[in-house]
């Protein structure tokens, strides 16, 4: 039990609340906000969205904010964290910095074997990856216990013998509740579309 308070405790001091006032006097005009992540190694733009969620699965969210709902903001914290350490195995070539965002069922041990497969082949091509955008489109929840979180990412695939490659990717995971933390169990997304006319840089 420890261990599992211990895990909540750190989930939860990975959260922040962001306080917003516009002083823009036109309510009808657009607004589009963004929230920058950078360590120095990983930049990460994400753009902040509000959920869709069906009326009968609805979930009061005070002023319909994402980021005010607990348990949807720790779900998306969840995979915002996921995809960073994703990368960060993919580059520092060890699989053991993803294996405790997948559980000992047959679905999440699949997702942590296709993970080790493309570290293999990233550890063959010596293929490094970064982000340059990031954002989390939506938080369905499915049940007390399971959500579908859709995201979107742009990343730079860089080898030594040749060109970087710039890919656009989408994605849905499915997300359980089980003892008190998270698992990803499925993984459902095309494959990535390469970007062309890249004309950005990735300090923008």
């Amino acid at each position: 039990m420890s261990q599992i308070y211990g895990d909540i405790s750190k989930r939860q001091n990975t959260l922040y609340y962001i306080d917003y006032t516009d002083k823009n006097k036109n309510k009808s005009e657009k607004r589009e906000l963004y929230l920058e992540y950078n360590d120095g190694n990983t930049i990460i733009r994400n753009k902040i969205e509000y959920p869709e969620i069906p009326e009968d699965k609805a979930v009061e969210i005070p002023n319909n904010n994402l980021y005010e709902n607990g348990k949807i903001a720790s779900v998306a914290s969840f995979i915002r964290e996921s995809n960073i350490k994703y990368f960060e195995s993919m580059n520092k070539r060890d699989i053991s910095l993803v294996k405790d965002f997948y559980d000992e069922s047959e679905s999440g041990q699949k997702l942590l074997l296709e993970a080790q497969s493309n570290l293999n082949k990233y550890t063959k091509e010596n293929t490094t990856l970064e982000f340059f955008n990031y954002s989390i489109n939506k938080v369905e929840i499915v049940n007390n216990n399971t959500y579908k979180v859709s995201y979107s990412q742009e990343y730079k695939n860089s080898s030594p013998n040749r060109e970087p490659i710039y890919y656009h990717a989408s994605a849905t995971d499915t997300v359980i509740e089980k003892n008190g933390r998270f698992y990803i169990t499925e993984f459902d997304g095309p494959k990535p579309k390469p970007l062309k006319n890249v004309t950005f840089q990735l300090n923008d």
